[in-house]
């Protein structure tokens, strides 16, 4: 069993690592984005801040957690050892630790949806852009990992919106996963038009070029899907939304 420190766009958490089971312990709550931008920027840089210092006093020593502390570097693993004599702990072994609580957070966090991560870790990201690579060219590298990191779990999770979507409304529509083969795309398409019994009157010209939307409106006609209840529509659509959503927030990270 382990103890790791991980900042998340809402502040800073403690999660207790045991095998494959995560919990959240503590977490330290940015007060404002001044507040975020100023401790992750502390945290990048290997420093303990003071609000730090105290939720760690509080939450870890206090608290009698007496196990190995994971961070994601030595040099502030190192700072926190001078500073609180906490053990701490870095290398290979505990990136494979930070990289499934990542993959798991929405799981561990039930109260936050990956729209609120995602929004909140997009503006914390623009700012400390902003704030660090002017003075710590030394990160870049780091930075560009990290985000490379971020664009592959979104990639992820746009196919795993996708494919629930296409193996749900593949009931209705069989047809249509085979005539359009771009998660995005498909999803514009069951947001616009709902039921296949609408394809001759939904216009999709602002995302597809005619001869793909005479594809669709054939593949429509002679479908032989079964009827689908509104309610699942309302469901599949949430999913088709959450891909949209995705799709977009990827473009803005990789512009």
């Amino acid at each position: 069993m382990v103890y790791a420190l991980l900042e998340l766009p809402a502040g800073i958490a403690i999660f207790k690592v045991n095998g494959d089971k995560q919990k959240m312990t503590a977490l330290m709550r940015f007060k404002s984005t001044v507040h975020a931008l100023e401790s992750t920027a502390q945290l990048v840089n290997g420093e303990v801040s003071k609000p730090l210092k105290k939720f760690l006093k509080k939450s870890y020593v206090e608290a009698g957690l007496g196990e190995d502390l994971a961070v994601m570097d030595a040099k502030l693993g190192k700072s926190i050892k001078e500073a609180l004599d906490i053990p701490c702990v870095h290398g290979e072994e505990t990136m494979g630790i930070f990289r499934a609580l990542r993959q798991n957070i929405e799981t561990i966090l039930e109260d936050v949806t990956t729209e609120q991560l995602n929004q909140t870790a997009l503006g914390l990201a623009h700012n400390l852009n902003r704030y660090k690579l002017k003075f710590s060219p030394d990160k870049i590298d780091m930075m560009v990992v990290q985000a490379v990191a971020l664009l592959e779990d979104l990639d992820k999770e746009i196919n795993k919106y996708a494919m629930r979507a296409k193996e749900w409304y593949g009931w209705h529509f069989p047809e249509l996963a085979k005539t359009v083969n771009d998660n995005v795309v498909y999803a514009k398409i069951v947001l616009a038009m709902k039921s296949r019994f609408n394809a001759n009157q939904t216009d999709f010209s602002d995302f597809m070029e005619e001869e793909e939307v005479d594809r669709v409106r054939q593949a429509a006609l002679i479908s032989m899907g079964t009827e689908i209840a509104e309610e699942d529509i309302d469901s599949i659509s949430r999913l088709c939304t959450e891909v949209v959503k995705a799709s977009k927030y990827r473009e803005q990270l990789s512009a």
